[in-house]
């Protein structure tokens, strides 16, 4: 197993740099490598995703010993970050230790969002799993939602934690209203709005795909990259509801909206999150690709492009 002084200094040096935002990457860099040194749970869930990121780096094929070694201290640090981390949690969440837990909760949800194969396999994809294994299939996104639950625990405490930089720069809820008319809004943005049946009477409410959907429009309007990827992040908070039952489903508009925010996620090209979304994209796209509906052909083109997928030629595959 790769030693925890090699993994504790590659995420010190190179890991956390390769992560997230600009600002995210200051409070690693000055906050919670200090307080890993004080917290188990986190220094392992730091020693897991550096481990990772040096599977990463070392794939198997080309340096097998050292793959192995890296992919051992990457099992052996989670397993231990998840029981320190229960345990932690059992004991309560207060304004004392809640920075350390907003930390280990954002690399558990990095972590988990990872493909643990070394390429993409469409197959695997909650697309095509059994109807009673999709929800299952699907937890690298709904384990996001960790985040809903720290907040009703901790309340406004949260707002004064070492992240609040991050969630403010996330937040564009009022910005985002402004999406959902087709007024300055491209093709895409029109078949959207047109598929998922918005009117100036839509909202929340009535329309199982209108927060989605409100997101993805207005993302669609922001450069993918490190800047963004803040707000690009913010998604998986919507997944929930209605919304992620139409997904179980494979209802084709909520497929769609996912598909076009995983291939927005793949335009930021962060290690630990392209091979998941190439992944789904290429699961969705392919699903997808034989509808009858000329407004889906449509909105297939930009995922099908991002996975350098023919819609013209590529078989489906069957699930």
């Amino acid at each position: 197993m790769t030693p925890v002084v090699q993994t504790f200094n590659h995420f010190g040096m190179v890991t956390y740099c390769s992560m997230g935002s600009d600002l995210g990457q200051e409070i690693i860099r000055a906050s919670a490598l200090d307080l890993a040194l004080e917290k188990p749970y986190l220094m392992h869930a730091v020693n897991g995703i550096a481990a990772a990121h040096l599977c990463y780096l070392l794939p198997a094929a080309r340096h097998p010993v050292q793959h192995n070694q890296n992919q051992l201290a990457n099992l052996y640090h989670f397993k231990k970050a998840l029981q320190l981390f229960r345990d932690e949690l059992s004991a309560g969440i207060t304004e004392e230790n809640m920075n350390a837990v907003l930390s280990a909760v954002m690399l558990i949800c990095v972590h988990q969002f990872m493909l643990t194969k070394p390429r993409p396999d469409p197959g695997e994809s909650f697309v095509y799993a059994p109807a009673g294994q999709r929800r299952e299939c699907l937890r690298w996104l709904t384990l996001q939602h960790g985040f809903n639950a720290l907040y009703a625990e901790l309340g406004e405490v949260i707002w004064g934690s070492i992240w609040n930089p991050v969630f403010m720069d996330s937040d564009f809820k009022e910005l985002a209203s402004t999406a959902m008319t087709a007024e300055g809004g491209d093709e895409t943005h029109a078949l959207f709005l047109e598929l998922c049946q918005v009117t100036l009477e839509s909202s929340y409410e009535n329309n199982p795909y209108y927060e989605a959907l409100e997101h993805l429009l207005f993302l669609r309007r922001l450069k993918p990259g490190m800047k963004s990827f803040n707000k690009l992040i913010t998604f998986v908070a919507v997944v929930e509801g209605d919304f992620l039952q139409l997904l179980l489903c494979r209802e084709k508009r909520a497929l769609l909206i996912l598909a076009h925010w995983l291939a927005l996620m793949m335009r930021v090209e962060q290690w630990w999150s392209n091979g998941r979304c190439e992944n789904e994209c290429m699961a969705i796209t392919t699903f997808l690709m034989h509808d009858q509906d000329e407004r889906v052909k449509a909105l297939l083109r930009f995922p099908a492009e991002i996975v350098r997928i023919d819609l013209t030629t590529v078989e489906p595959f069957h699930g």
